[in-house]
């Protein structure tokens, strides 16, 4: 590789890793980008783990099996990769077996054979996070291979450590969310747990359509919150045991649009609003708040709509008993077409059935 196109693609490297917020991703994207560059056939990532200090299998590709290497721990003494974490210094390798620290216990645990390798820091601030290897080039490694893997493992920690704040973050935000979304469904006993179920069960569908991961993660949320607006309804709306008049029916019917007046000042939250306005329309265009129907309706609303349902059918009112699950799975479907997408509405009954241990239905 030419030292132009060489320098053009670390630099589309490290933008690529930075406007990347997933561990798991800025990891993969390393190890494939270090192959690329170098001309290794397999590589690597070893995190520390900071309860023991040892070095810790994160991602692979092109070597050893990783359920394998995952049972293996590499100690900071006695380990090429624990020397490179311990000083900081990379090193190139090329007859690891001759090599005082080469650590076989990977070999003798996975079956892989190492023939060459680089194993670089991933160094940010003065703190080692883990280690890079890339390992077996045909003819072996050179320095200059050294030195474009340290430099990609340079803006990879960089992108590792944001990624790690990033979660850190996230994971707050989430559990303040679900602490306010606990608040709203504890209004009314009935309902309890009721959007957690929905967002479980909506993230149970979305493993199996064809979604990004970030928007499997925005379909979760929007359902997690989709009756956030609730927390407007008077309770001698929302707790009334018996049949809603005309007037508090029309009352309950704004809890979508009162949703998004709360959650729209939210910058983070703008890509949910579609499931919480429209998780109440109907594929027929029957529904509610704008009467919306077929494909016009957002796609996060039209499997939360299945879930939301779901939910509300197999759980005990104080009116009725709730519906045991596979009858509630046969009205969605008998509702197919009318109020549900009817490509989506069999995948998601389907999908129950199977988590549930249910019998699919023929047909």
């Amino acid at each position: 590789m030419k030292e132009q196109e060489l320098l053009a693609a670390l630099v589309e490297t490290a933008k690529v890793l930075n406007d990347t917020l997933e561990v798991q991703e800025v990891l993969r994207r390393i190890i494939e980008e270090a192959k690329t560059l170098t001309g290794a056939a397999a590589g690597s990532v070893f995190l520390v783990d900071e309860a023991t200090g040892d070095l810790v299998f994160y991602t692979t590709s092109g070597g050893a099996d990783a359920r394998l290497l995952q049972t293996v721990r590499v100690p900071m003494e006695g380990s090429i990769a624990g020397e490179v974490a311990r000083t900081g210094k990379p090193l190139r390798v090329n007859h690891p077996e001759r090599h005082p620290f080469f650590f076989r216990d990977v070999e003798e645990k996975t079956g892989f054979h190492t023939e060459n390798l680089i194993a670089v820091p991933l160094e940010h601030r003065g703190k080692i996070l883990g280690v890079a290897e890339v390992l077996n080039k045909p003819g072996g490694f050179t320095e200059k291979d050294v030195e474009v893997l340290s430099t990609l493992a340079e803006f990879a920690a960089i992108a590792l450590q944001n990624a790690r704040l990033y979660e850190r973050q996230r994971r707050l935000f989430h559990e303040s969310i679900r602490a306010l979304v606990a608040a709203v469904d504890a209004r009314d006993p009935y309902t309890a747990g009721h959007s957690e179920r929905v967002a479980q069960y909506v993230e149970w569908m979305v493993r199996g359509m064809d979604l990004t991961p970030r928007e499997r993660a925005t379909f979760v949320l929007s359902a997690l919150l989709h009756d956030i607006g609730k927390i407007s309804i008077p309770d001698r709306i929302l707790l009334k045991e018996g049949r809603l008049t005309e007037e508090e029916f029309r009352i309950m019917q704004t809890h979508p649009e009162k949703g998004v007046e709360i959650l729209k000042h939210v910058r983070d939250l703008a890509d949910v609003l579609p499931g919480v306005l429209h998780h109440h329309e109907r594929w027929d265009g029957r529904g509610y708040p704008f009467r919306l129907s077929g494909e016009k309706i957002p796609l996060q609303a039209r499997v939360i709509a299945l879930a939301d349902t779901y939910d509300a059918l197999t759980t005990d009112r104080p009116y009725r008993k709730g519906l045991p699950p596979d009858r509630a799975l046969k009205i969605l479907e008998e509702d197919a077409g009318s109020h549900f997408d009817p490509r989506l509405t069999p995948l998601f009954t389907n999908m129950m059935r199977t988590r549930l241990g249910l019998g699919h239905e023929e047909g």
